[in-house]
Parts: C-alpha cells; sequence; structure tokens
C-alpha cells in the first residue's frame, strides 16, 4: 500500500468517524433529553396545580416532599440543558481532533466535554428518576 493510498483510506476513516460522531451526537443524548425536558415539566406543572398549602403556616413533611422533587426536577432540565451545551463543545473538539489524528499521526481523541457531557447525562437521567418516584410519593398522598 503505498502513502497515497493511505492517505484516501484515512480519508475515508476520518469522513466516516464523523459522520458517526454526528449520528451519535443527535440520536444517543437528543431522544433521553426529548423525554427528561417533556415530562418533567408537565409533572411540575401537575404538581403545582394540586399543591395544597398548610393553614397554619409550618411546612409539613408533604411540602418538603414537593419542594425536594421540584428541586431535584430542575437540576434534572438543567442537567439536560447543559449537556446539550457541552456535546455542541466536544464535537467542534472532536473534530480538529479527529483530523489530526486521522491525517497528521496524532493521538487518539480523547476530550474532557465527552466525560463532562456523560457525567450531565448520568445526573439528569438519576435526577429525574428520582423526581418522578418523590411525585410519585406526592401524588399519592395528596390524592
Amino acid at each position: 500500500m503505498n502513502n497515497e493510498e493511505r492517505e484516501q483510506l484515512n480519508r475515508e476513516y476520518y469522513n466516516r468517524s464523523l459522520d458517526e460522531l454526528s449520528k451519535r451526537e443527535l440520536s444517543a443524548s437528543e431522544s433521553i433529553d426529548r423525554a427528561i425536558l417533556f415530562t418533567s415539566l408537565p409533572i411540575l406543572g401537575i404538581a403545582f396545580a394540586f399543591f395544597r398549602s398548610s393553614d397554619d403556616g409550618k411546612t409539613t413533611s408533604v411540602e418538603c416532599l414537593f419542594y425536594i422533587s421540584t428541586f431535584i426536577f430542575l437540576v434534572a432540565i438543567l442537567s439536560v440543558i447543559c449537556s446539550c451545551w457541552t456535546a455542541i463543545f466536544a464535537k467542534k473538539e472532536l473534530q480538529r481532533a479527529l483530523r489530526s489524528y486521522f491525517f497528521e499521526k496524532g493521538e487518539k481523541p480523547d476530550t474532557p466535554w465527552d466525560k463532562v457531557t456523560r457525567c450531565l447525562n448520568f445526573i439528569a437521567t438519576a435526577c429525574y428518576f428520582i423526581g418522578v418516584i418523590l411525585m410519585f410519593i406526592f401524588f399519592s398522598i395528596n390524592f
């Protein structure tokens, strides 16, 4: 295999890796993000509609449960938004790293943005599930 064939092969690998990177970015995070955002917001809206404050002015355990679950849902929503931003930054950095890796014999691409994005996705998913459980408890107590 001569140098020109090797460069052509690297260019094909580069283009294929870039396409896979874009598809992965769009599909994996997008479906989780959409599910979290489009279910968290209605759950919070329904919870606000059914929220009953106590007459004596003291915070009851039900109110605490409501406030905690609302806070957890907000953390999940903010994590999704931050995850989207870090995925955009990761893609830009990985495009440069892939070009270097395939054409200039650089290091294998691995960015800190990827780790941050994965961490934010994990936080968003965990907070979402905890929020759903707490809201379910809140709804079951109120009904």
